[in-house]
């Protein structure tokens, strides 16, 4: 073909290429990646994406003799049935004769490049985006003889396309960016076209959601061989990339940004390519963005640049940045880890000098105005081929913030270019920072430890504490904005503002120091001093808190070495914590010299009163008690509540001055005494008494219950039997001269406090077995043993008691027929033995103390009940009936141990006698069984508030009252009973006993034969 036929032929086809590029860009169909690199003196350019950027340069950046231009984009591509997930396919590319391809811009000789690989799916409305890969871009075309230059590969196709705003999520999905096309051979090679990246976003207001999902950028292509000079490698594509604004992403913990690594170039004679960049692990150019990651952001590893024999050998490929933020307004949160990718060796060259080594890419980069960076996790730059590490964090631009969380951990230096950018300490965790790592100039290279550089400011934010350390000689301007900032630093050059919000303190020196008004001063991290070297001014309205030692007269102190300026309005503000020795004078501030005054002294405590001395140089605090109107000084029970607060805090107050327990209640905030004085009233012990003489009850019901059950009154047998104080006993056995009977009992019961004594809760379970036999002249007698283990609780003072109870009964009684019914007479008498454990926790200003006891009491009790027993009808059976009892409690003394606040218990004795009237009825079901019912009026005389006599190691006795027992209560019962055998009868009941906010409810299994 003549040379003039074959030039028109691809002047025709690049025109086509052109025409199809730029209707892939109207069908939103992505052509490919970034541009592959050139050759080396020879560059062909890279495939052309379909969208169409401008094609880029490779190599050496040389044009000497450019190669051929890159194929049009491929096309869109389609979604292939047949199977449940949807995968997609990008749409082919050109032929390898370069078919589609541009012509040479000098050399109409030079190969076409190879098309672009397309889009493999391309999504709008809010889509869930699938698994996919872009599709590859072709290998550029070839010159097989001759000086011509080989064509660029194509670049590869994007794995996702998103086109239009919403809201996008991947769930448990890999999608991947095409593979640039290796550059086509000739004297002088073409370059190797870009990867295609994993995620491209086209749209703005777009919400991104990752979990679980892998996303890379394509590898890019290799340079092509080449007789004369070899191409470079293509560039890797990013793993998410997007131009638009008001971008949101999210990326979860198990989910990973890749770029894709860039191609390689070839060994040749002359000069080799450079090996192409690594991809950006996320890459955005935008406004308003906000980027929230726990997973993994990686940049891709810079591709390999090889040998030559004659020049350089090719220069490596850098690696890429791990995340790469481009305009105005952006948030990034990092939890998860951000690494810059590897850079790669550079080749080597048998008569000149080797290619440089790539460089390794910078973890985070922002370039912009009024970007906020938050690091809780980790940031890495990569390293160079020849072992330079990049910076982790590299700002550009005015206003930035980078701001360090707790977790914070760089790998790299953090360097700001520009002005007014902040580095600041943040989050509500606590944190540790070494301000010698903080550089004036620029930051030496990386020594393992990270810098920070080229910051106009430096700020404290977040609830948290952070605390300085090491030392810093540079003048450096610190604003304490929000939480505590604790310099343990060297830091006499450092300016230091405390805003309104935030609080200084530490051991350390900083340099002038100035607290607005709403902020504080609090030297020390607990008790200490901070050294100012300068001037500290006071404003209005702003606070100098300080803590001092008890025990002696050291107390938080700033020293300052100029003047220290007090204006008028300034408050100080001494905190309840740290025990105040009252009366002591603490000197709180020295200076070269003082003026003004503070407007007011507070202490927040409730017995104390400071005032404040001044003399030219120093300021003193000086605490007192508090005095009450008329009558001196304020006394503890002025600020009891409840007769049982009062009596412990004239308790306490008998105490030494110097006692543990005195000195914490003569430092309580304001409002703490109440609550202090029940927590060491040792009320458990009193409300234990209470629930003892409620729960004697049990003994008295259980053997009153069995001797009626047995008496083998007026009935027929199997005929119900009324059981007394609680639920109706069970049917006698027929003809049973010595029956014997088992008693699982269970009971809960509350006592409702009285507004002095709190809540009592109480539950108990056991067992009693008895027997009894009839005498002569209708006369039945018995006896019992019986076990209970229970604990009592008083929730609302932290203290509880166990007690093991051991009881021992004799019961007997008789029936006489009279008219209709049968009149029964009851009586018994019960001793019972109480192991008792208690516990109390004691938390009161700084006593945190466990106090415990072991102690005995015991129960006697001497009971009777009169019953008339008489039919009702048919078959049921009425008896009303009238009880008497007396129950004494001997309380044993007893020493608490664990702390200070132990208390010592006298002995002690409680009598109340009980009155009850009632009626049971019992009607027979058939088959043996009895159902019973029982309803009744208790009235209690006596001790119903039992006091318990009580005393600290060094005071005077006091008295304490327990949970009231209800004066009358309303009795119900309930149960059942059958004949399980002919010599054994089984029975269940409910009793229930309420009044005066008292609650006991019992129920008991009873298991009865004969023999």
């Amino acid at each position: 073909m003549p040379a003039r036929a074959a030039r028109a032929g691809l002047l025709l086809a690049g025109a086509l290429a052109c025409s199809a590029a730029a209707h892939a860009e109207l069908l939103g169909v992505d052509g490919g990646g970034p541009s592959g690199g050139a050759g080396a003196s020879g560059p062909g350019l890279a495939g052309q994406p379909g969208n169409g950027p401008a094609p880029g340069l490779g190599g050496d950046r040389t044009m000497p003799r450019p190669g051929g231009n890159g194929g049009a984009g491929g096309g869109a591509g389609a979604a292939s049935g047949g199977s449940e997930l949807i995968h997609y396919g990008g749409g082919g590319g050109g032929s390898d004769s370069g078919g589609g391809g541009g012509i040479a811009i000098i050399d109409p000789m030079g190969a076409a490049g190879g098309n672009g690989g397309g889009v493999a799916q391309a999504l709008s409305a809010g889509a869930d985006l699938q698994s996919s890969r872009g599709g590859a871009g072709d290998d550029g075309g070839a010159m097989s003889s001759g000086s011509e230059p080989g064509g660029g590969g194509g670049g590869g196709g994007s794995g996702a396309a998103v086109l239009a705003g919403g809201g996008y999520r991947a769930l448990a999905v890999s999608i991947v960016g095409g593979r640039g096309g290796a550059g086509g051979a000739g004297f002088e090679s073409g370059g190797g076209g870009g990867g295609g990246h994993g995620i491209r976003i086209d749209a703005a207001d777009v919400r991104i959601e990752l979990l679980a999902t892998q996303a890379a950028g394509g590898q890019g292509g290799d340079g092509g061989a080449g007789s004369g000079s070899s191409g470079g490698g293509g560039d890797g594509g990013h793993g998410l990339a997007g131009a638009a604004n008001d971008l949101r992403l999210h990326v979860a913990a198990d989910s990973t940004l890749r770029g894709g690594d860039g191609g390689a170039s070839r060994p040749v004679t002359h000069r080799a390519g450079a090996g192409g960049a690594g991809g950006t692990g996320l890459s955005l150019s935008a406004s308003r963005w906000q980027v929230k990651t726990a997973g993994l952001i990686q940049g891709g590893n810079g591709g390999r640049g090889e040998a030559s024999r004659e020049f350089d050998g090719g220069k490596g490929g850098a690696g890429g940045a791990g995340l790469a933020l481009a305009g105005n307004m952006g948030t990034l949160h990092n939890r998860g880890r951000i690494q810059g990718g590897q850079g790669a060796t550079g080749g080597t060259s048998v008569l000149a000098a080797p290619g440089a080594a790539g460089a390794g890419g910078v973890g985070v980069r922002i370039a912009g105005n009024g970007n906020r960076l938050v690091n809780a996790g980790r940031i890495a730059g990569g390293a160079s081929a020849d072992g330079q590490q990049a910076d982790a964090v590299r700002i550009d631009g005015a206003g930035n913030t980078f701001e360090l969380h707790a977790g914070s951990v760089l790998q790299g230096n953090a360097v700001a270019t520009g002005s007014a950018n902040v580095l600041a300490l943040g989050g509500a965790q606590p944190g540790v920072f070494d301000v010698s790592a903080l550089a004036a100039g620029a930051p030496a290279a990386w020594s393992g430890v990270p810098r920070y550089a080229g910051f106009a400011a430096y700020e404290k934010t977040g609830a948290g504490t952070w605390r300085l350390t090491g030392g810093n000689a540079a003048a450096l301007s610190w604003t304490v904005r929000a939480g505590r900032l604790a310099v343990d630093a060297e830091m006499a050059g450092s300016a230091m503002t405390v805003a309104a919000g935030g609080t200084l303190g530490g051991t350390g020196t900083v340099g002038d120091t100035t607290v607005r008004a709403g902020g504080a001063l609090a030297p020390g991290n607990s008790i200490g001093t901070l050294r100012v070297a300068g001037d500290l001014v006071f404003e209005p309205g702003s606070r100098f808190e300080v803590e001092a030692d008890p025990d002696g007269t050291a107390s938080d102190r700033v020293v300052v070495s100029g003047t220290a300026d007090i204006r008028g309005g300034a408050v100080l503000h001494v905190g309840p914590e740290g025990g105040f020795e009252a009366r002591q004078r603490y000197v709180i501030l020295t200076a070269g010299q003082r003026r003004g005054q503070f407007d007011a002294v507070g202490s927040g405590y409730a017995y104390l009163a400071p005032a404040l001395s001044y003399d030219a140089t120093s300021v003193a605090l000086i605490l007192q008690r508090r005095g009450a109107p008329g009558s001196g000084d304020l006394a503890f029970a002025d600020l009891a509540d409840t007769a049982n607060q009062r009596a412990t805090a004239r308790a306490v107050e008998t105490l030494p001055a110097a006692h543990p327990v005195y000195r914490a209640i003569e430092t309580l905030p304001e409002g703490a005494p109440p609550a202090a004085f029940d927590a060491l009233s040792g009320e458990v012990h009193a409300s234990t008494r209470s629930a003892l003489l409620t729960g004697a009850r049990q003994a008295q019901r259980v053997n009153l219950g069995r001797l009626r059950d047995h008496l083998g009154l007026a009935w027929q047998a199997g005929a119900p039997m009324a059981a007394s104080g609680g639920a109706p006993g069970a049917a006698a056995l027929p003809g049973a001269p010595s029956p014997a009977w088992a008693e699982v009992v269970g009971a809960w019961q509350r006592l409702d406090g009285d507004g002095n004594a709190a809540q009592v809760r109480q539950h108990v379970g056991g067992l009693f077995v008895g027997a009894d036999t009839a005498l002569a002249n209708g006369w039945r007698v018995g006896g019992s043993l019986g076990f209970t283990d229970g604990r009592i609780e008083v929730d609302a003072r932290a203290s509880q008691t166990d007690v093991a109870s051991y009881t021992a009964a004799l019961y007997g009684g008789r029936a006489w027929d009279a008219g209709a019914g049968r009149l029964n007479l009851l009586a018994g008498a019960a001793y019972t033995w109480h192991d008792i454990a208690s516990e109390r926790r004691v938390d009161v200003g700084d006593l945190r103390q466990e106090l415990t006891a072991d102690y005995g009491a015991s129960t006697t009790q001497l009971f009777t009940e009169l019953s008339y027993a008489m039919p009702l009808g048919m078959t049921a059976e009425l008896e009303p009936f009238a009880g008497l009892a007396w129950n004494q409690l001997r309380v044993r003394g007893f020493t608490e141990t664990g702390g200070s606040a132990a208390l010592s218990g006298a002995s002690s004795r409680d009598d109340m006698a009980i009155t009850t009237l009632g009626a049971r009825v019992a009607a027979p079901l058939g088959a043996g069984a009895t159902l019973r019912a029982m309803a009744g009026w208790r009235h209690a005389f006596g001790d119903r508030t039992p006091q318990s006599t009580l005393a600290f190691g060094q005071g005077s006795a006091f008295e304490v009252a327990g949970a009231p027992i209800a004066r009358d209560a309303a009795l119900l019962g309930v149960g059942a009973g059958i004949e399980v055998a002919r010599n054994a009868f089984l029975d269940a009941a409910y009793a229930g006993e309420f009044g005066g906010g008292n609650r006991q409810h019992t129920a008991s299994v009873v298991l009865r034969w004969r023999f």
